[in-house]
């Protein structure tokens, strides 16, 4: 079958060989026809059929906007007449326009990019033309609408090459395009755009605009007024019209800058007052100006000025100071020899007594204090031991005694508490071991959730079935594949110690059994180690109607009927009380009683029952039996630390008592010996108050002394005063010079 397409062109060239005939039109975001769609359009002719409102008259208005400069739209729909429909209407999808619908409705009322495009043919050639229009964003005016027209020779385009190019840079990147390419033209103004087109074509400027109209007919005597008015009148005084409007077009111009200047001149009239001032206050500008480049030398001059007022007012206080200085200089010297004098007279007198009597008094002073803080603690230690606090020689000596007895009782004392001690330290000792234990069990049990085994049992397993090559699953312990019933829980102890020593019993695939053996006979297994060949089964195994096996539920697992056959064959049976138990032989209560032959029966207590259960198909019951052994242990180590606090507490106190005690038996009396010290003082005192007596040599010469010595401290005093003046004059002065230095130097000439 041929192609369509090429007969479309070949029956073109045939019947049109040199006209180029419309072959189809391209839309994007047009009217009612949202995104891409295309229209074939075939040479021997098309109808565009449809109810109303489908799109007809949309499509011919499509290719109206391509060659009419103004098109008129909906004419197809109207009749002729007028519509409200425009360009921005079609672009936004707006219904309910150029027809007599009340309502209308917006399809792309945001930013939106509408294009339309016409593909022209003679056979040889191709033309298409196109339009771009686009709105950036809500509006609605047409000011809004962007456009860009295309005229396009060139294979190489199309709708949607456009499409992608003006996606990627907008108009710029289609213009940017179009410079690379010969046969594209693309502009903004259509007016360019249609004379281009009208060159191509070879026709006049209302050949397009009666296109327009015609689309619109639909009665015959519409023809006259169209032809009339587009085709057979006088074109020539349409042409001198059209200058006569340019003219006034050319008056209007003018006025329209007239009145512009006119109204600048009303504009600039302001500015007239304004310049005046503007030049008054440039003038005053500058007289500050020069006024402020004179300020920093008078400012230097007055600085200067006051400077050497300060300098000279300096300079006299430094000369009165020193007037002042030699004077009190001098006066301290006379009064240094007359004290040296009367230095002389007083220790000829016995003044040499006195000094040496005051140095005694001083040491004697600080010792007292040393005793008296000795006495003060020595009573009050007395008091606490119930001993006498009397400082005499005969008290003392009995506490003595009472002390030597006292450390000898403290030593027996101490030699009691420490044992108890040490006792609390092993044991808090034990159970932080005990807790850290049962916490690492519990991290181990909790990793491998399916099973209650001790880790260690589980830890050989591991090692069994890794020598093995097997699974782990290859080798469960019976305890994994049984569980006791729920509603059986409160038999769980007893089952547990019925079943006893076989919950760790490693269940063995009879082909490995040897190697098995070989390799547990060969090591220290640090376990004991129990073994169970499985075997193929025999039957199924029979088990006590009453037996606690039937209160059990048993694991999915290859080995089932092994571990139905090892229990059935160690069943026992269940009873409510011990009388029950008396009668029956193999039996159980539930708290664990069991019996064996008759008159044979046990309860294994070494124990508690609700401890070491290991039957179950996960963790749970392992998990809730270490959490409750670690809470105990943790209650247990919170007493003992307690416990040892207390203990070593006792120890230390009686340790501080016998230390106390060992101080107060090296204590001699004199160290505490305060009512002797202050005798001591007391003769000192009184033979320092003979010597300074008023009517005593001493006590008059020691008092001609003492005024002269006042005298001279004053005037020391006094001359450290002027001296230290004297010298902040002095640095003040130097400061104030170097500042005359720095003004004078700012003045310049002035």
């Amino acid at each position: 079958m041929n192609d369509p397409a090429i007969e479309v062109t070949e029956l073109n060239s045939l019947i049109y060989p040199d006209s180029y005939l419309l072959q189809s039109l391209d839309l994007y975001n047009w009217g009612p026809f949202a995104l891409r769609h295309h229209v074939d359009i075939d040479p021997r002719g098309t109808a565009v059929i449809g109810a109303t409102g489908s799109g007809k008259t949309t499509l011919v208005d499509a290719l109206m906007t391509l060659i009419c400069e103004r098109p008129r739209y909906n004419l197809a729909s109207t009749g002729g007449h007028e519509s409200d429909r425009d360009l921005v209407s079609y672009v936004r999808g707006k219904t309910g326009e150029g027809n007599d619908l009340d309502d209308s409705h917006i399809a792309r009322p945001a930013k939106v990019l509408s294009a339309i495009v016409a593909s022209f043919g003679n056979g040889k050639e191709t033309l298409q033309i196109a339009g771009l229009f686009w709105l950036d964003g809500s509006g609605s005016a047409l000011s809004d609408l962007k456009r860009l027209w295309i005229y396009n020779r060139s294979q190489e385009q199309n709708l949607d090459s456009l499409l992608e190019l003006h996606h990627q840079g907008g108009a710029k990147a289609i213009k940017q395009h179009a410079k690379s390419i010969p046969d594209l033209s693309v502009t903004n103004v259509k007016k360019v755009y249609l004379a281009q087109l009208r060159r191509f074509f070879e026709v006049g400027e209302n050949a397009f605009t009666l296109l327009n109209r015609a689309a619109g007919l639909k009665q015959l005597n519409s023809i006259d007024e169209i032809f009339r008015e587009l085709v057979l009148d006088d074109n020539a005084a349409f042409e001198r019209a059209a200058e006569v409007v340019k003219g006034f077009d050319t008056l209007t111009t003018i006025h329209e800058e007239l009145q512009i200047a006119r109204n600048q001149h009303a504009a600039l009239l302001p500015i007239r007052t304004e310049t005046k001032k503007h030049d008054s206050l440039c003038v005053k500008r500058k007289d500050q100006s020069r006024l402020l480049k004179r300020i920093p030398a008078w400012y230097a001059e007055q600085r200067f000025s006051l400077l050497q007022s300060r300098a000279d007012s300096l300079g006299r206080q430094i000369n009165a100071l020193h007037e002042e200085i030699a004077v009190l200089q001098g006066r301290s010297g006379q009064l240094q020899q007359q004290a040296e004098t009367l230095q002389g007279v007083y220790m000829a007198a016995g003044g040499g007594i006195v000094e040496e009597l005051k140095r005694t008094l001083g040491k004697l002073g600080e010792e007292r204090k040393r005793i008296a803080e000795a006495a003060t603690s020595y009573q009050q230690l007395m008091r606490r031991l119930e001993l006498d606090d009397r400082l005499d020689v005969q008290s003392f000596n009995a506490n003595r005694a009472a002390l030597g007895q006292k450390q000898e009782q403290m030593l027996q004392r101490i030699s009691g508490y420490e044992p108890p001690w040490l006792a609390a330290i092993s044991e808090l000792q034990n159970l932080k071991r005990q807790l850290q234990e049962t916490q690492e069990q519990q991290r181990q049990v909790a990793a491998r959730p399916g099973s209650n085994i001790p880790p260690a049992f589980d830890i050989f397993r591991q090692q069994m079935a890794q020598q093995l090559g097997l699974a782990e699953d290859e080798l469960p312990y019976l305890a994994e594949l049984v569980e006791v019933k729920p509603e059986q829980s409160a038999w769980r102890g007893a089952i547990e110690r019925a079943i006893g020593g076989h919950r760790l019993r490693i269940l063995v695939p009879r082909s490995r059994m040897n190697d098995a053996l070989r390799w547990i006979n060969s090591r220290d297994n640090h376990l004991h180690v129990r073994l169970l060949e499985i075997k193929e089964s025999t039957g199924t195994a029979r088990f006590l109607k009453d037996g606690f096996v039937h209160k059990l539920n048993f694991k999915k697992h290859p080995y089932r009927e092994a571990v139905k056959g090892l229990l059935a064959g160690i069943d026992r049976h269940c009873v409510d009380s011990p009388e029950a138990l008396r009668d029956i032989e193999y039996g159980m209560t539930r708290e664990g009683t069991m019996s064996s032959r008759r008159g044979y029966f046990e309860k294994q207590d070494n124990r508690p029952l609700r401890q070491n259960w290991m039957t179950g198909f996960d963790n749970r019951d392992r998990l809730a039996q270490l959490q409750q052994e670690i809470r105990q242990t943790a209650r247990a180590q919170k007493q003992a630390e307690e416990n040892e606090r207390l203990a070593r507490n006792a120890l230390e106190e009686a340790k501080q008592a016998l230390a106390q005690l060992k101080m107060l038996l090296a204590i001699s009396f004199s160290e505490i010996d305060l009512p002797g010290c202050d005798d001591e003082i007391a003769q000192y005192e009184q033979r320092l108050q003979t010597l300074l007596s008023p009517d005593s040599d001493t006590g008059k010469a020691q008092q001609r002394l003492q005024l002269i010595q006042e005298k001279l401290r004053e005037t020391d005093e006094a001359l450290k005063e002027k001296q230290i003046a004297q010298g902040i004059n002095t640095r003040e002065l130097e400061k104030v010079e170097q500042q005359k230095a720095h003004a004078r130097e700012q003045a310049g000439k002035g």
